[in-house]
């Protein structure tokens, strides 16, 4: 099999601004209990607490419908690399950057540790503005990005020591944003082409009002993986308009991409897409 690059978006330096974070969607079937998620409804917002732990829940989740069945008619398959421009990747966007192939190892590796930094940062943050400062220093390795006062307030902070302990390494995420990094790891793993990234922010020029992935593949792993979308309560969406082969995964929250990046590995290893495209 042909080597393939995979290209994600970032947001450039200095438009990282307090945005809150999308929470959990919530299936009528379910219970307000998920994998440790706690719930509560706080107007026409639902909120979750990835932990236990006591207080308000500071993750909202918007309030919007997800289609699990890809778009009809739309072509599928890999971007042939003549199509993917260095400086604007596939579908011209900006600040985009060379993941490279991913293994599974590499996958587990990342949504384990994205979910360790998002707990991190749930467990310190008391409101969405909170969350949203201590995620963007946890990504950049930044420590003026917390809260002011937080870090002479909590100097022996977990949130603190993290924060400072990749600060010469640069973010741990590979420049990803927490909720996306894991998912787009999981969908490289299993040969799909990811384009851009955003896991959405409060701010009249955010680049997205929900978390989402743009992303290529071939049809046969976009029906492996739409039973996996839809257990997530994540979505498809057409992304042709930016590349004629792209489609979109979205979801209300980044814990719903959390869980999706978690099926998908765990899938994997009964059924491997990659080996079924290309026995076919």
């Amino acid at each position: 099999m042909a080597s393939r690059s995979f290209v994600q978006w970032r947001a450039p330096p200095g438009r990282h601004e307090p945005r809150p974070l999308h929470g959990v969607w919530v299936d009528g079937g379910r219970d307000g209990s998920w994998g440790g998620l706690g719930l509560l409804r706080v107007g026409n917002v639902r909120c979750v607490r990835l932990t236990n732990q006591v207080g308000a829940p500071v993750i909202p989740t918007v309030d919007m419908d997800v289609d699990p069945a890809f778009p009809a008619d739309l072509t599928m398959g890999l971007p042939d690399e003549e199509d993917v421009a260095e400086d604007e990747g596939y579908g011209c966007f900006r600040d985009v950057w060379t993941i490279g192939e991913v293994s599974r190892d590499e996958a587990v590796r990342m949504i384990e540790e994205e979910r360790r930094l998002i707990t991190l940062v749930d467990q310190a943050s008391r409101t969405h503005a909170e969350f949203e400062a201590m995620a963007q220093a946890v990504e950049a390795a930044e420590l003026d990005y917390l809260p002011a006062g937080y870090v002479a307030q909590h100097p022996n902070s977990e949130l603190v020591r993290v924060v400072g302990d990749n600060a010469e390494d640069g973010s741990p995420l590979d420049a990803l944003e927490l909720g996306v990094a894991g998912l787009s790891y999981a969908l490289a793993s299993v040969g799909c082409f990811t384009a851009a990234s955003c896991r959405s922010h409060c701010s009249d020029d955010s680049w997205s009002d929900r978390p989402v992935i743009f992303f290529a593949a071939e049809r046969s792993t976009a029906e492996w993986l739409t039973p996996l979308v839809r257990q997530s309560g994540c979505g498809y969406a057409d992304g042709s308009k930016r590349g004629d082969r792209l489609l979109t995964v979205e979801a209300p929250s980044i814990t719903n991409f959390m869980d999706l990046a978690n099926r998908i590995v765990q899938q994997a290893d009964q059924q491997d897409p990659v080996k079924l495209s290309t026995d076919v």
